[in-house]
């Protein structure tokens, strides 16, 4: 019984390992875009607020974009993508 208790506790922290690192890795991803978006919109010369006036969003959104703290949507990214005069591909190239 106690063999299996302990596979049961290696597998779980296995588990919670694997999701540990796939957690590091998205959040990874969403600062990869926010510095993205940031550099994008300072070759425009735009602010932030600039940004969310052309894609009909908050300043708010914006700025939790570019700070990594949201699960943009696609819709979203098309839109930043043709505010700031780019394609989807070179929006994520990063």
């Amino acid at each position: 019984m106690q063999f299996a208790t302990c596979q049961t506790i290696i597998l779980c922290i296995f588990h919670l390992r694997i999701d540990i690192c796939l957690v590091n890795k998205e959040q990874h991803i969403k600062n990869k875009l926010g510095q993205r978006i940031i550099q994008l919109r300072h070759q425009k010369g735009w602010s932030q607020l600039d940004l969310a006036q052309v894609c009909n969003k908050d300043v708010q959104s914006i700025i939790e974009l570019e700070n990594g703290k949201t699960d943009p949507s696609m819709y979203l990214l098309l839109e930043i993508s043709k505010a700031l005069g780019v394609s989807l591909k070179e929006l994520v190239d990063f």
